[in-house]
């Protein structure tokens, strides 16, 4: 019909359980609920583990907490999963999980396009929550907070995980828009640009960045940096080897440190 697909589990009953895909893949899964939240293959999963899935094109659409698996993911843990979908949203958008809370992802992936506010490649909105060895080529077009792996990485580690998408947007970075937690061993190689607070790997740093680098293309209009856009927080053996053009306050590695 109309809407598609019924997500599974939402806020008054969410999932709990294991899915296990045993490396299967779901193709054209079609989602069209634009005003309604907790979008995705499963809308709400809390202290569940999903693993070995690959979503294969198709579309979600929703309005709050959107993501191709799974729109709000609670103390879940995923692993190996990869998604090709299309998701667009409000905002906490994410080509993976919408909202990321007290979760941990790893070895996992997303490919397609993600449109939205506080929208990532692979996760909208991470907080207390942990990726690792996880990347995303996704296009990313955000209003606010845009980043190529996490739109805002709140209290969130990031670890060893890289994004090559585009992604355009204010607070727009090659990683994460916004980032108050962490971020090591990372890196981004894509084209970030729009707006102001645009860096090559962070918007917008006010936590911390270490041994991570950027080779993208990074312009803006001001706070504009090969590696951190506007930074209050850290930045330890970290480089840039961007391009990197905008108007004001325009630096190799920091804009406006």
């Amino acid at each position: 019909g109309y809407y598609g697909f019924a997500p599974i589990g939402h806020s008054n009953n969410k999932f709990t359980g294991i899915f296990d895909g045993d490396g299967h893949t779901i193709s054209g899964l079609y989602i069209n609920r634009p005003n309604e939240s907790s979008a995705g293959l499963f809308g709400y999963a809390a202290a569940a583990t999903l693993r070995n899935i690959g979503l294969i094109g198709g579309s979600v659409t929703g309005k709050y907490d959107v993501g191709a698996l799974v729109g709000n993911n609670e103390n879940s843990s995923i692993l190996n999963v990869y998604s090709t979908a299309a998701v667009t949203g409000s905002y906490d958008v994410g080509g993976l999980v919408g909202d990321n809370r007290y979760g941990t992802i790893a070895g996992s992936y997303s490919t397609g396009t993600v449109t939205g506010k506080y929208a990532g490649g692979l996760v909208g909105y991470n907080f207390n929550s942990s990726i690792t060895d996880s990347y995303s080529t996704a296009a990313v077009i955000g209003s606010y907070d845009a980043g190529g792996l996490v739109g805002d990485n709140r209290y969130g580690t990031i670890a060893g995980s890289y994004s090559a998408g585009t992604v355009t947007g204010k607070y727009a970075g090659g990683v994460a828009g916004h980032n108050y937690g962490s971020i090591t061993g990372s890196y981004s190689s894509g084209l970030t640009s729009d707006g102001y607070v645009v860096g090559g790997l962070v918007g917008y740093n006010g936590g911390s960045v270490t041994n991570c680098y950027s080779n993208g293309t990074v312009s803006g209009t001001y706070d504009v940096g090969g590696l951190v856009g506007y930074n209050t927080g850290s930045v330890t053996d970290s480089r840039s080897i961007s391009t990197v053009s905008g108007s004001d306050d325009v630096g190799g590695l920091v804009g406006d440190n």
